[in-house]
């Protein structure tokens, strides 16, 4: 930690010196939980709290030349000490209007331009969790592409590619990673090759997005494919959302969503027939009640096919100071604390937290 710190006095010392800017801001949460999760995915009862603060520097080389740096650091995680710093997040840049180059804790090309139809298996692209990786963006005409590859100490990893852009009414995105092998890229690391391409487009109101996706086999593996379409369209306060995959070795696959929103009220119905055949559906909802000086956002929802529900209640105080009290229960406990859509905590929870 003693690095990081010298590194970045360093760095505060050049961007003060160039006129540069330097930006923070931080969030907390205290909370108590009164429940062991009954799956082992779960965190034990009891009080938890966090702590951390992310920092942003930035200086300009000339015009369009910007270089910079950010970080997150955590500074507590269940501990009152602030011995075992955790330093994650850093990313280094140089970037321009028309290109840049990104290194650290960065997404893949593959990951930053690849854009799905429905729940497809075969567009299963390496994204970055816990790994390091450089990547090149430029500007192009209709358009924009990026190149990557994971770092590691010996060598470079996986080559990724990735492009998106805008063709009259059409939106295409293309992107492939080549086959590789790493211990040390992180947990979203895929081995296998994969080859996506997909188009999307916006008629009669319909916004509609077709995609064709292509991995390549490991050792006993076979090739995969998949091919996915999918359709949104607005009604007023409604947009219902549709999507068909058809898998060459799996169950084919589809889903529909349905999102209302207004003013006072929010409520989103989620149905799926996944590749493995199993049947998914969940509703979440929420309800903003007036209280004067503090107003109420009731929530309520069902999921796991109905297996799990949460109820609660969430009340802001001022902008930037948030109360949340929930109950939520994992009934064939395999959610652990993640149950419903915003991943609530089994057993009853009182939260607070804190941005600044």
């Amino acid at each position: 930690m003693k690095s990081i710190l010298l590194a970045s006095a360093s760095v505060v010392a050049f961007a003060g010196a160039a006129a540069g800017e330097v930006t923070f801001g931080g969030s907390a949460t205290l909370g108590y939980n009164d429940t062991d999760a009954a799956s082992t995915s779960g965190d034990d009862k009891g009080f938890y709290w966090d702590l951390g603060f992310d920092l942003f520097f930035s200086t300009k080389l000339n015009d369009d030349l910007e270089v910079g740096a950010e970080i997150g650091i955590d500074l507590a995680d269940g501990d009152l000490g602030i011995s075992d710093l955790d330093a994650g997040g850093l990313v280094l840049f140089i970037r321009s209007s028309t290109s840049a180059l990104y290194f650290g804790d960065t997404a893949t090309a593959q990951d930053t331009h690849w854009v799905s139809a429905g729940s497809m298996s075969a567009d299963s692209f390496s994204a970055n969790d816990g790994g390091t990786v450089i990547r090149g963006d430029v500007t192009f005409g209709p358009g924009e592409a990026s190149v990557s590859y994971f770092i590691t100490a010996e060598e470079l990893e996986q080559l990724g590619v990735g492009a998106t852009g805008t063709f009259g009414n059409f939106e295409v995105a293309i992107a492939y990673q080549e086959e590789g092998s790493c211990a040390d890229c992180g947990g979203d690391f895929v081995a296998n090759s994969v080859l996506g391409v997909s188009a999307g487009t916006t008629f009669a109101g319909f916004t509609v997005r077709l995609a064709y996706a292509m991995k390549t086999g490991i050792g006993a593996e076979e090739d995969t494919d998949s091919i996915g379409i999918e359709a949104s369209y607005p009604i007023g306060p409604i947009t219902a959302t549709v999507y068909y995959v058809m898998e060459s070795d799996e169950n084919n696959a589809y889903g529909v969503n349905v999102a209302y929103e207004s003013d006072l009220f929010a409520v989103t119905v989620n149905f799926e027939d996944t590749t493995d055949g199993d049947e998914d559906w969940s509703i979440d909802g929420s309800f903003d009640i007036d209280l004067g000086n503090f107003p109420v956002r009731a929530l309520v929802g069902v999921s796991d096919a109905g297996e799990d529900f949460y109820v609660g209640a969430e009340i802001p105080v001022g902008d930037d100071l948030d109360i949340l009290v929930t109950y939520a229960e994992d009934g064939d406990s395999d959610s652990g604390d993640e149950i419903g859509d915003p991943e609530y905590k089994e057993g009853m929870t009182a939260e607070i937290s804190m941005n600044f």
